[in-house]
């Protein structure tokens, strides 16, 4: 007998001395007063209470018996027994305010003097019947500035345990006290709650700062007390004062408090400062100067005195030795320093000179630098300098045995040379630095052609040729007599160093009829003439011969029969033209019918049509074909024009010269290159180049608003205004002047910066910007409203190209902790910033192993709560286990809670019993038997004079021999087995056991016979438990039945076998 069971016990025995008994009835109810108790004990009227009891106790736990003796044993926790959280089926105070129809009531309960409260029903209160009445109290205190709230108030008896809830007035807060007071022994528990008027926020003040416990207190009640003194800065007639919470508000002095004033800084031997005076009042300014040959290189020039103190601290002016500004030196340009574009240059500063262009550097120094007040070094020396020779074609400079120079200055020489391949026509071999430009004319060199090949059967127009020849030059190759061209170029003319065409091809033929002077063939006439072939002429008008004339092409490539008679007639001397030279080929024929004259321009003159060699032919006395038109080719120097430079050219027909104006000068005319033709240089245009300004200078935002020009001349002005979305950061007015002079754009400096407009409103947030106006790249910050946090998000936002760039700061309402779930895995899935804010979503999973069965996974934070409920995980499944001659149906890799599984039998096995399902509960596989699968056997054998009875042994499964079943064999009456077995078992498929073998018995024996029929002989079944229900049981029958006297065993065999699976 355990433990609970004792006082289980003890519990029954003690109710039957409490109830009464006589005669075995209980004693009527009412008749607990005379009963005499024990003095630890007091007994009350019998009542129910809702719910049941446990008759066994957990760990930590312990028993309270019931209320007179009407209720079983209840267990409570140990270190809660006078909570009676279980004892009354909820939690006694948190519930009875809620519970319908119940109350909280004091009571002691039948045990060992512990007092408790429990929630019972209003129309069955208990009643003490023990006489008992020490426990009464009067009605609770009235206290000032309190209310008193509870049953006890209204209840005419108030009993042992009551309890009454004191709460200070609206404007009152407790300071000392109980607020809970109970009803014991007669009196009430705990002291007087003590309720002060409560004060707001101790006020604020510009130059004040209140200090005290009050400041951060959540209740300022009558008599709190702080203190102010004044602010850093500030100064009063009084150190401190005092104000004091009364009657609800603060009763006290305010205290004065003064800004501080500032004494004169100190001044040093390099600067002074002004206005000097011997003490400043705070919002005063000084302004800081460097002395005479002293210049400001760091420092603010202004300082205010604020509070006392001068702002910016520490911030006296530097002033370090400072030298003149640097000299404007002929040919040079001031072009860097090494602090920016200072207006006064200090020690240790240094500038830096360049040599303008079409200058150069021939003696002094770069760099100066401010040393002791004077600059270092010596003045830079610029001279006029040409600019470097330029590439001429076909030419080359002759190089210098000093070398080639940095840069080209008055009087310096070069000389240029053709290269291989080109020969000089004109211009200057040697040139002089004279005045920033090159003596003399660019050097012309022509391509050049070596001579001609030497074709056979072929003669030159030039007759022998020459080593080389000039661009342009052309050449007539003849084929000799008695020889025809049939393929090639019979022109060839000097092209870039070759030779144009492809050589001409003179063969052996007969010639093309010889030209009869006035003369003309007769008939067909073809372009190659054969041996045999004939040729016939006749005479044009105006001439005549003595005869038939005909010719015949011979064997040897020659004319024969060629008659005497010609048509004789002659043309005047060849025509001449200028700048031309004439070759006649045939000098002997010149006057001749048919004789040829070719012209080709002398040196200095080409062509102006497009052939370079001209022929003419003496047809019917006069000479034909076409003119020679000889010009100069070359140009001589360009021509100069005024404030202009040209740039480089050649001077050969064709070529161009661009000019340029020159620096602060800009042209008004038409701007045209020249071009060299036929040894003249010509301009489309005009070019007049005039001092000017170049196009006014773009200003970041800002544009012009004076009318545009073609050309800024000296003296023209220009407007500037910030475009929209700027604004001045140097000057108020909104217009801006330049000016022309001496080709420079003037005037003072002007800039416009990109600007915002005021930054936008944030939901949720404030912002605190600087003093408008937004300038680009202005910074403002934002912070959250009281009770918002920022999350995820910047709080700055910048002035960016006229826009406010940056997120918006995101505030959110803060959540409540995230509440702990055994068994699971918390997934932050969306928390902005790691915050558990408004929107924030988190994900339970449940742990490895374990599986949902209820609740919400995704919780979200809405309102400052969690939405859904908590996530319920039950324990998940190991794999199912194995079953023998069983496999799963379906298989996975996890088996979670509530997972259903199925067994089927393999192949060749069949169900004998059990469920073919389990299901995953908690972590177990439940079902109630496992799959039962055998393999079956086949027919049992049948042995000679035998014959078989089916023994109930295994499992049934209709019409199949399982494992486990048996067959029992006998031999026939006057046969025994001589064999030691005569039972055979289906064991894994097949029939084990020892075979029968029926002998016949040697020994005379009385046998009875015994008549069967086909039918199974009857059997007396009975019933047994079976896998789904119960089954017949029979006893062991005979299956083989045989016809009695038969003695043929096959015979006897085949008898009707009946088989009946038990």
């Amino acid at each position: 007998m355990d433990l609970q069971q004792v006082r289980y016990l003890t519990f029954v025995l003690l109710l039957v001395l409490f109830t009464g008994f006589s005669g075995g009835h209980p004693t009527p109810k009412g008749s607990l007063k005379s009963l005499k108790l024990p003095s630890k004990w007091s007994v009350v009227k019998c009542f129910q209470l809702e719910g049941r009891c446990q008759l066994s106790c957990k760990k930590d736990e312990v028993e309270i018996y019931g209320v007179g003796g009407c209720r079983n044993a209840c267990c409570v926790k140990r270190k809660k027994e006078s909570m009676c959280e279980t004892f009354c089926g909820g939690q006694c105070e948190a519930d009875c305010s809620r519970q319908a129809g119940t109350e909280l009531i004091g009571t002691r309960l039948c045990m060992d003097k512990k007092k408790t409260q429990c929630c019972v029903r209003q129309n069955e209160k208990p009643q003490c019947n023990n006489g008992e009445t020490k426990g009464k109290c009067p009605k609770p205190p009235t206290i000032a500035n309190a209310v008193a709230s509870g049953p006890a108030l209204t209840a005419s008896n108030i009993v042992e345990g009551e309890k009454v809830r004191y709460s200070c007035k609206a404007g009152f807060a407790q300071t000392s006290g109980s607020q809970v007071r109970m009803c014991s022994n007669g009196a009430w528990s705990g002291k007087n709650i003590v309720c002060k008027q409560t004060c707001p926020k101790p006020p604020t003040y510009a130059t004040s700062v209140a200090t005290g416990a009050p400041v951060t207190a959540s209740q300022i009640v009558e008599g709190d007390r702080v203190t102010y003194v004044c602010k850093p800065g500030y100064y009063g007639a009084v150190d401190h004062v005092h104000m004091t919470c009364f009657r609800g508000s603060w009763r006290g002095r305010v205290l004065d408090c003064q800004p501080r004033k500032c004494r004169a800084p100190p001044t040093e031997t390099t600067f002074y400062f002004s206005p000097i005076k011997t003490v400043y009042n705070s919002g005063e300014r000084i302004v800081q100067s460097c002395r005479s040959g002293y210049a400001r290189t760091g420092g603010e020039a202004v300082r205010t005195c604020k509070l006392g103190t001068w702002k910016p601290e520490n911030g006296s002016i530097s002033c370090e030795r400072a030298c003149p500004t640097p000299a404007k030196l002929s040919g040079t340009a001031l072009v860097q320093t090494t602090r920016g574009k200072p207006t006064e240059y200090t020690e240790g500063m240094s500038v830096k000179y360049h040599c303008l262009v079409g200058y150069g550097k021939v003696g002094g120094d770069d760099t100066r630098t401010c040393t002791a007040g004077r600059w270092s070094g010596d003045d830079i020396l610029c001279k006029r300098t040409c600019p470097t020779p330029a590439n001429l074609p076909g030419a080359a400079l002759v190089p210098s045995p000093d070398g080639t120079p940095a840069v080209y200055t008055e009087g310096m020489s070069v000389k240029y040379h053709c290269l291989v391949g080109y020969g000089k026509v004109g211009g200057d071999a040697t040139r002089t630095c004279t005045a920033g430009r090159w003596s003399g004319d660019d050097i012309l060199c022509k391509r050049t052609c070596i001579a001609p090949p030497a074709i056979p059967n072929t003669s030159s127009s030039h007759g022998q040729f020459t080593h080389f020849y000039m661009e342009g030059a052309a050449i007539l190759y003849l084929c000799q007599p008695g020889f025809a061209q049939i393929d090639g170029d019979a022109i060839r003319t000097c092209r870039s160093g070759t030779w144009t065409g492809t050589d001409i091809k003179c063969d052996k033929i007969c010639q093309p009829p010889p030209r009869l002077e006035n003369g003309r063939l007769l008939g067909n006439l073809t372009a190659v003439y054969t041996s045999g072939d004939k040729a016939n002429y006749t005479c044009v008008p105006g001439y005549t011969s003595n005869g038939p004339i005909s010719v015949l092409c011979g064997e040897d490539g020659k004319w024969t029969n060629l008659d005497a008679k010609t048509c004789k007639r002659t043309c005047p001397t060849p025509p001449t033209f200028p700048h031309a030279t004439l070759t006649l080929p045939q000098a002997s024929q010149t006057q001749v019918e048919g004789a040829i004259a070719v012209y080709s321009c002398t040196l200095g003159y080409m062509n102006s049509g497009t052939a370079p060699v001209v022929i003419k032919t003496c047809t019917n006395g006069k000479w034909s074909g076409g003119t020679l038109d000889c010009k100069q080719d070359t140009c001589p120097t360009p021509p100069k024009i005024p404030n202009a430079v040209a740039g480089q050219s050649s001077t050969s027909h064709g070529s161009t010269v661009q000019y340029t104006c020159l620096p602060g000068h800009t042209n008004l005319g038409n701007v045209t290159p020249m071009t060299c033709v036929y040894g003249e240089w010509k301009m489309a245009g005009t070019m007049t180049c005039t001092k000017a300004c170049p196009d006014p200078p773009k200003l970041t935002g800002a544009h012009i608003t004076s009318v545009a020009r073609k050309f800024y001349l000296e003296g023209h002005n220009v407007t500037y205004q910030c475009e929209r979305g700027y604004q001045s950061t140097t000057y108020p007015e909104t217009v801006h002047t330049k000016m022309c002079t001496n080709s420079v754009w003037k005037g003072t400096d002007f800039t416009c910066k990109r600007v915002c407009q005021s930054p936008p409103d944030v939901k949720n947030a404030v912002v605190t910007p600087p003093q408008p106006p937004f300038f680009e790249g202005t910074v403002v910050q934002y912070t959250c409203i009281p009770g918002l946090v920022a999350v995820n998000r910047t709080a700055l936002k910048t002035c960016v190209g006229g826009n406010w760039t940056g997120d918006d700061i995101d505030c959110q309402k803060v959540c409540a902790q995230l509440p702990y779930v055994e068994n699971t895995n918390v997934i932050m899935n969306h928390v902005p910033g790691g915050r558990l804010i408004e929107g924030a979503r988190v994900i339970h999973r449940c742990q490895t192993g374990y599986t949902q069965v209820g609740g919400n996974s995704l919780r979200v934070c809405h309102d400052s709560s969690w939405t859904g409920k908590d996530i319920q995980c039950e324990k998940s499944c190991q794999a199912p286990p194995a079953i023998r001659n069983t496999e799963l149906a379906d298989t996975s890799s996890t088996y979670r809670h509530g997972t259903e599984v199925r067994y089927q039998c393999v192949n060749g096995t069949l169900k004998v019993g059990g469920s073919e399902t389990k299901q995953c509960v908690s972590g177990n596989w439940s079902a109630p038997d496992d799959l039962h699968c055998e393999k079956p056997c086949s027919r049992p054998p049948h042995f000679p004079l035998s014959r078989r009875v089916l023994l109930k042994v295994g499992p049934y499964v209709p019409e199949h021999y399982v494992q486990g079943n048996q067959v029992k064999y006998e031999c026939r009456p006057g046969y025994e087995n001589i064999n030691t077995g005569d039972i055979k078992t289906c064991e894994d498929g097949r029939w084990v056991g020892a075979d029968v073998n029926c002998q016949k018995l040697t020994t005379t024996t009385t046998v009875t016979t015994v008549t069967t029929t086909e039918k199974p002989i009857p059997t007396t079944e009975t019933k047994e438990p079976f896998a789904g229900g119960t089954k017949p049981t029979p006893t062991p029958k005979i299956i083989d039945p045989v016809e009695p006297g038969s003695g043929d065993a096959e015979k006897d065999d085949n008898l009707g076998l009946v088989e009946e699976i038990l």
